[in-house]
């Protein structure tokens, strides 16, 4: 039986931004004002400014965890004005960027973090994460790698590396990263949907499934979890639990345009021809560009099963 479409091989983890005690303790020193140098960057700063750039820096944190992005742009600018050597606030601005879709103005700011620090791990995961989203998988590789080094128990970046060497067809390779991310943290449901869809697409199934289930179990709002188990379960035959997992990462994401598509490729293999119509308007509406793929998976699945009756 075909397998499903299923995009679980772009997810990665969100960018770490750092924690407010971990601010001051960077900036304990440009705190207290006068010559900073870190790296290449050298300013002098007075007492008021460093104090009013760690402000800046932590309010730009909140606001980006209550996902207003462009007041945490401002605040990072801000922050940035005061302290020009503040590499915490270009990474932090960077990921603000990337998630603002601005990737070129991202790829800048983590560049700048590195030359300021060149032990920023978190700057490099999150500049891999720019380079693989514009298709540099080297870089990002290296990226990743880099900060792997920096810091050997980062399992976000052991994650990140692993969804890189599965994009390049290495999947034992993906696996090994993904097996790593999970022993450094046990709890890390992304790293188990990741390593899932990397056995799926080994052939090691009832290992993929394990993993999948397991993600759920850890964060039961993994959508993605839900659409890969599916896919998976569809392939073995399990039309039912294939589409009670579409239901579900439907319900948790209701935009989530990948899900409309796998469900009616089940439902059109179950026959219900008009039910799998309206989920691949449905699809299309939320994402036109899946027109293709949408014609190529439900060309296949008629292929294989037959053409369903019309309701």
């Amino acid at each position: 039986m075909g397998r499903l479409t299923s995009n679980l091989a772009f997810l990665v983890t969100l960018p770490l931004i750092f924690l407010q005690a971990q601010v001051v303790e960077e900036t304990s020193d440009v705190r207290s004002g006068g010559v900073v140098q870190t790296g290449s960057c050298k300013a002098t700063i007075a007492p008021e400014a460093a104090h009013a750039a760690v402000g800046y820096y932590n309010r730009g944190i909140s606001r980006s965890d209550k996902g207003d992005l462009d007041g945490a742009v401002r605040d990072y600018s801000s922050a940035l004005r005061q302290d020009p050597c503040l590499a915490l606030a270009y990474n932090n601005r960077g990921n603000a960027l990337r998630l603002k879709g601005k990737l070129a103005e991202a790829m800048a700011d983590f560049d700048r973090a590195v030359k300021i620090d060149s032990s920023l791990a978190e700057a490099y995961n999150n500049r891999g994460l720019v380079r693989r989203q514009r298709g540099d998988l080297e870089a990002a590789a290296a990226d990743y790698t880099k900060a792997i080094e920096l810091r050997p128990r980062y399992a976000a970046a052991y994650n990140n590396r692993g969804n890189v060497r599965q994009d390049k067809g290495g999947l034992a390779a993906a696996i090994s990263d993904f097996s790593q991310a999970i022993a450094i943290n046990p709890d890390f449901a992304i790293a188990y949907s990741n390593r899932g869809q990397a056995r799926q697409e080994k052939g090691e199934l009832a290992g993929a499934v394990d993993d999948y289930s397991r993600a759920i179990s850890l964060d039961p709002a993994l959508h993605l979890a839900y659409n890969n188990r599916g896919s998976l379960r569809f392939a073995l035959g399990d039309s039912a639990g294939a589409i009670a997992d579409f239901d579900r990462a439907i319900d948790l994401r209701p935009a989530y345009a990948m899900a409309y598509l796998n469900r009616g490729l089940a439902r059109l293999a179950q026959g219900k021809r008009s039910e799998a119509d309206s989920d691949f308007s449905l699809c299309l509406k939320l994402d036109p560009n899946l027109a293709g793929l949408v014609r190529k998976q439900s060309e296949a699945v008629k292929s294989r099963f037959g053409k369903p009756p019309s309701e």
